[in-house]
């Protein structure tokens, strides 16, 4: 019985309503009869899933004391849980693997984003270190976690990341089914003239050309920006660029308001710029947007053509190019029958194929063989 072992989620920087983490895996989990048990920093415990949370106050002040004194105290807090396996989320909990196994639990390594190639993009790294420093982190990386049991990846270029270690499985961020069913996602006459982006924001992700996007289309379209801003810093440019007179900003949204707004807008904005993180990435609100029946307006990345390509459900863009931003959304305006037919098309791909209710299964089978059930 799956009720005999108890599993533990571990996150140091990822908040306790995560969705992969919370709102996926750990329902899939719940659901499939484990004791499950998520230990992570502070953040808006989601309750509708019937796990158990142990929250670690942020008490740091920095990033070197967040990845040695904080992870540290959320290693103690985890090993008082004494899981069958422990599930760690962030690359700086990797350390602690021989701690976390020294009373026979198994270790699995989430790898959620391509630490090296985003390592290309920080600004807090001198741009001459960048190159040396994603080098180091990635073979650090890779070293650590092959003393994991297993390592789950979230897309297919950081699988090919670890394509050495003897087991590592795909489990990507596909959206559930039932969140937007239950929603009545689709098109029935209500949908209003705006566009959604769902999301962290931030200025490599595109916002600063989504504005400008706006203010070329004059405010013939509103965009409903659900998110946090990366910086203070950031909110307060874009408040004063001209336009934020289109936009509709609602901050951090729960799934329930966010399946709302997404059900009633024309169109999905994903316009990621061509970093190193972002080219073979495959971000949650891509799919979200397509189960909740809306077109794809999405930067024209060739991972990102080949795998919705023959779907029909996305325009794609220079994500650098406002005034093709803007082309894209007025075309969906002006085509409604085929921009409906899009929206259409995608969600019927989620339903037959790009689901988390799919991917759910490679996790589960992986607990399994670990568990020896």
């Amino acid at each position: 019985m799956t009720a005999a072992y108890r599993i533990c989620h571990v996150t140091s920087v990822h908040p306790l309503d995560d969705v992969r983490i919370v709102r996926k895996e750990v329902r899939s989990l719940v659901e499939a009869g484990y004791d499950v048990w998520v230990v992570g920093t502070e953040g808006r415990v989601d309750r509708s899933v019937r796990a158990r949370f142990a929250t670690v106050p942020i008490q740091h002040r920095n990033r070197l004391q967040r990845i040695s004194v904080h992870a540290a105290r959320v290693v103690r807090t985890a090993l008082s849980i004494r899981a069958d396996l422990y599930h760690l989320h962030d690359p700086e909990l990797l350390p602690w693997i021989s701690v976390l196994k020294q009373k026979g639990a198994k270790v699995v390594y989430d790898a959620h984003e391509d630490v090296a190639a985003q390592t290309l993009s920080k600004e807090y790294i001198h741009a001459s270190l960048r190159s040396i420093t994603s080098r180091v982190i990635g073979s650090v990386e890779r070293r650590l976690a092959w003393k994991c049991d297993a390592v789950v990846a979230a897309n297919a270029a950081i699988e090919r990341r670890f394509a050495a270690h003897p087991r590592v499985v795909l489990v990507r961020n596909m959206p559930r089914c039932q969140e937007f069913v239950l929603s009545k996602c689709g098109y029935d006459g209500s949908r209003k003239t705006t566009v959604a982006y769902l999301g962290g924001i931030s200025a490599i992700r595109g916002i600063w050309q989504l504005l400008e996007a706006l203010r070329e289309l004059g405010g013939r379209i509103r965009l409903e920006l659900m998110g946090e801003f990366e910086t203070a810093e950031l909110f307060n440019r874009c408040r004063k660029h001209d336009g934020w007179a289109f936009v509709s900003y609602h901050g951090w949204v729960d799934r329930l308001t966010a399946v709302r707004i997404l059900c009633q807008c024309t169109a999905g904005l994903v316009t990621y710029l061509p970093q190193p993180n972002h080219v073979e990435a495959g971000p949650n609100k891509l799919f979200e947007y397509m189960a909740a029946g809306l077109p794809v307006i999405a930067s024209d990345f060739p991972a990102w053509r080949e795998l919705l390509g023959e779907v029909g459900c996305a325009l794609f863009v220079d994500p650098r190019d406002p005034r093709g931003i803007a082309n894209a959304i007025q075309w969906l305006l002006d085509h409604p029958v085929e921009a409906e037919a899009m929206g259409r098309r995608g969600q019927e791909a989620i339903v037959e194929h790009f689901n988390w209710e799919n991917e759910a299964r490679a996790l589960l089978e992986l607990y399994r063989e670990l568990l020896h059930e």
